[in-house]
């Protein structure tokens, strides 16, 4: 939001604000679902190890990101 505010001279609140009445969530809540949708299609689609698919989408804590997944899925990654 920080860069984008600054691209767009807006204000971070007032582009949050947009965002969620546009999507319907906030904006780090869509990132971390487009995050666990990409890992979700790597996993299953690939023959990508689970710390390969955390990298890939933007991860560097195995730890944090099971978590997320685990949130998001309803069951831990496994490749």
């Amino acid at each position: 939001l920080h860069d984008i505010s600054r691209i767009y001279y807006m204000d971070e609140s007032y582009i949050s604000k947009l965002f969620k009445s546009y999507v319907g969530k906030n904006f780090i809540a869509y990132i971390t679902d487009k995050r666990a949708e990409k890992a979700k299609s790597l996993l299953a689609e690939t023959n990508m190890s689970v710390e390969d698919v955390m990298l890939a989408v933007g991860y560097k804590d195995v730890k944090h990101f099971r978590n997320i997944f685990k949130a998001s899925a309803g069951m831990p990654p496994a490749a």
